[in-house]
């Protein structure tokens, strides 16, 4: 029987099954006292001009994990969804208009270039988010509304920067 893994080892962030119980328990809480969440779903992209080395890529990660979580209050969730992709609750919004403020807030904190010894690695950043109770009842649609906005905003901007075919 293998054991399930609730942590990543790199960074020491929940993992999905760990996320997915805090999500319900934070939307019975949320239901409970009427309030609101936001789920977001954060995929970093590294920009570095040589091939970036595992060790180099290991300690951007940790930069990057530990500017996510300087950027959300103690009491809410960042969580490792998959590589390179992250998973925040943010608990107790009154106001759904609040959310995009918020996610903007949050890529500002997080997407500086991260400046280590050996270089300076550009972060590029798609998130997307979805809110309880408006567009979500549980917790695996508000994930997958908020992987799915996280998705449409990665291909976006993917696109916004390509250079024109010629």
């Amino acid at each position: 029987q293998p054991v399930l893994q609730l942590y990543d080892p790199n960074t020491q962030l929940p993992l999905q099954p760990l996320l997915m119980d805090r999500l319900q328990h934070a939307v019975s809480r949320m239901e409970r006292h009427q309030l609101g969440l936001a789920v977001c779903v954060l995929s970093a992209r590294y920009i570095f001009n040589q091939e970036m080395n595992p060790e180099l890529k290991k300690q951007a990660e940790q930069h990057l994990v530990s500017r996510l979580i300087r950027s959300v209050r103690k009491s809410d969730t960042v969580a490792c969804l998959r590589e390179d992709v992250y998973a925040l609750i943010l608990e107790e919004i009154q106001n759904p208009r609040s959310v995009p403020l918020l996610t903007q807030k949050i890529v500002r904190a997080v997407s500086m270039p991260i400046h280590m010894r050996e270089a300076a690695v550009e972060v590029r950043l798609s998130i997307g988010s979805s809110y309880f109770p408006l567009e979500g009842a549980d917790a695996v649609s508000l994930l997958n509304l908020a992987d799915n906005a996280m998705r449409a905003a990665r291909l976006q901007a993917h696109f916004s920067l390509s250079p024109p075919a010629s």
